[in-house]
């Protein structure tokens, strides 16, 4: 077992504990995930030169000048900007948000009514646009969820937003991952997002398992760490530098890797 890779040319100040990782490996028979910046790469996507947000922006600028509306780029990107903090609020208070919720705050922040089939076209679009491209995942994340399927029940718990479960579901499809989760949770489907403890019981209720029995692997310490901590799930963190000052006692992490593939290895060895 390699007890020290995610020390490996960074200035990563956590210190994995050999005997934790003992207990991880004697007692853990569900791992769940997290999807967005922990199996998929959540940087700026993009579709020829234009990123996922550009496409939407300038879609729902376009949609409004055919309901004659007429705005500009700009007034645009700072609608989407605040459907964005509007989702921030949702998350905050751990309810789950979607494409509707966001369209309704970007209309309203520009003050255009128009007829309901062109804000339904909007919405379409908006959660949509992903599948003009296969989503990337981490180098190596593919093989090593084959690997874990092999040996743990594996489940996914995901939070939503523009784009929805349906959608998520089909870039698992295509990423020829879907098979290896027995369960898969989004935040659209249950009404709440994580760290909400019910995201977390989900798992144990469906695997009839106790909580030390499950370890949760994500990157974003508020809905990763903590709701795993909470719901009594050992948590490993998918490192990212720039997250570490959220890191508190209540969510500190039980096992730091820099991927999933690296975190594989440790398990499998």
């Amino acid at each position: 077992m390699k007890s020290n890779t995610h020390q490996a040319a960074d200035t990563n100040p956590f210190k994995n504990a050999p005997e934790i990782f003992q207990r991880i490996r004697s007692e853990v028979t569900v791992i769940s995930f997290d999807l967005w910046g922990t199996l998929f790469d959540d940087r700026a996507l993009r579709t020829d030169r234009m990123t996922f947000r550009e496409r939407r922006i300038r879609y729902f600028q376009r949609a409004l000048r055919e309901a004659g509306v007429r705005i500009d780029y700009g007034t645009a990107k700072d609608a989407y900007q605040h459907a964005r903090q509007v989702f921030d609020d949702y998350w905050r208070r751990q309810q789950a948000f979607d494409a509707d919720i966001g369209m309704d705050a970007m209309l309203k922040f520009v003050g255009a009514a128009i007829p309901e089939p062109i804000r339904q076209n909007i919405i379409r679009y908006f959660q949509t646009v992903v599948n003009l491209v296969t989503l990337r995942m981490y180098p190596g994340t593919r093989e090593a969820i084959h690997r874990l399927a092999g040996r743990y029940r594996l489940a996914l718990i995901s939070d939503t937003g523009w784009t929805p479960s349906w959608v998520l579901r089909e870039q698992l499809r295509r990423n020829d991952i879907l098979s290896c989760f027995a369960l898969t949770i989004f935040s659209d489907e249950t009404g709440v997002c994580k760290p909400h403890p019910s995201m977390f019981a989900r798992v144990t209720d469906h695997f009839h398992v106790r909580p030390e029995q499950c370890m949760h692997v994500g990157d974003i310490p508020f809905t990763d760490l903590l709701g795993a901590k909470r719901a009594g799930f050992y948590a490993a963190w998918i490192y990212k530098p720039e997250l570490e000052t959220e890191i508190t006692s209540e969510s500190a992490p039980d096992w730091v890797a820099h991927s999933v593939a690296e975190l594989t290895e440790d398990l499998m060895a």
